[in-house]
């Protein structure tokens, strides 16, 4: 396969878009630099799926790969700090470069896992709190969780459905359940069972709200003073 040297003009831009990658940002800066790998055509040099060719029987391939792997690794060292540049040393490809940095900040985010399951599984809602915002903390948490790649705290749809009905008062339990229990006396048309996280929220969102309308009507109304 020939290699041909990639169009570096619109990179330049695409990577000072980027904050640069410190610590405690490393989840949000890998999502964002695989993007401008892919944009800029060399995240199959970060990858390692691109071998390269004999410098002896393809030359101009080896050269054009040098080429491209060295704008590969330009792109992360223009988006790391000086502080993080200790990392990559000793890194003679992008892939080499990529994976130090990954090695080094996937093991600080996994010692944040434990804390982060357990706030996750502790949170909980209170009446007359901000619902929306309950449910963002719980959507966060299982982000990070599930960001780190690491099968031991990935959260699936259906358990965090779970966590989300669990994280209610019991009072919304005869609501919930049909949307993460399965039943075998399930009718084939009801898709509460099917609903996505997200969907689930939303629904809940829409019951909260109306459960809060109809405590506001069935309260009584203070009795008018007039004045004299």
């Amino acid at each position: 396969m020939a290699i041909t040297k990639v169009d570096t003009r619109e990179g330049f831009a695409i990577a000072q878009a980027l904050e640069p990658l410190v610590d405690g940002n490393w989840l949000v800066w890998r999502i964002r630099i695989l993007c401008v790998f892919q944009l800029c055509d060399v995240l199959e040099y970060v990858e390692g799926k691109i071998p390269r060719p004999n410098a002896e029987t393809s030359p101009e391939d080896a050269a054009a790969w040098d080429f491209n792997d060295n704008y590969a690794r330009w792109l992360i060292l223009n988006n790391i700090t000086d502080a993080q540049i200790i990392h990559t040393q000793g890194a003679r490809t992008a892939k080499d470069m990529f994976d130090n940095l990954r090695a080094v900040h996937a093991a600080r985010e996994r010692r944040l896992a434990l804390p982060l399951l357990r706030q996750l599984m502790r949170t909980r809602f209170e009446d007359g709190g901000d619902i929306s915002a309950h449910f963002d903390r719980l959507k966060e948490c299982r982000w990070r969780l599930n960001m780190m790649d690491d099968p031991g705290f990935q959260i699936s749809d259906d358990f965090f459905k779970s966590i989300i009905a669990i994280s209610l008062p019991a009072s919304w339990d005869m609501f919930t359940w049909p949307y993460y229990i399965k039943r075998e006396d399930a009718d084939a048309d009801d898709h509460r069972i099917n609903a996505t996280p997200q969907e689930f929220i939303n629904i809940l969102i829409e019951e909260h709200n109306r459960r809060e309308a109809e405590a506001s009507r069935s309260r009584p109304r203070r009795p008018h003073l007039k004045s004299h």
